[in-house]
């Protein structure tokens, strides 16, 4: 069983991608689950309330944009860290 949870050594970037991805899913489903309630809400209620303080759709296009560049930003450095970790594997020492 430990042999399985070590993965060979690479237990330290299989588990955390695989708990990031288990992250992604459910915020995805809450998300989702708040977007829905919203629009119910929005339906029901009167359309002269126009007062309420939502993300603006350039609000929602920047957050899109930060939390794509952070998502990209942590697999590179975490990209990096492996292949320095492991750069033996790719050349070859001998004359």
């Amino acid at each position: 069983m430990s042999d399985f949870l070590n993965m060979g050594g690479y237990a330290a970037y299989v588990w955390p991608s695989y708990g990031l991805t288990l992250v992604v899913i459910v915020l995805n489903i809450v998300w989702a689950r708040r977007l829905l309630a919203r629009s119910r809400e929005r339906s029901a209620a009167t359309a002269g309330d126009a007062r309420r303080r939502d993300m603006t759709p350039r609000r929602k296009r920047m957050s899109l944009v930060f939390g794509i560049i952070a998502g990209v930003s942590v697999a590179g450095a975490l990209a990096l860290n492996a292949f320095r970790q492991n750069v033996t594997f790719f050349f070859d020492r001998r004359p």
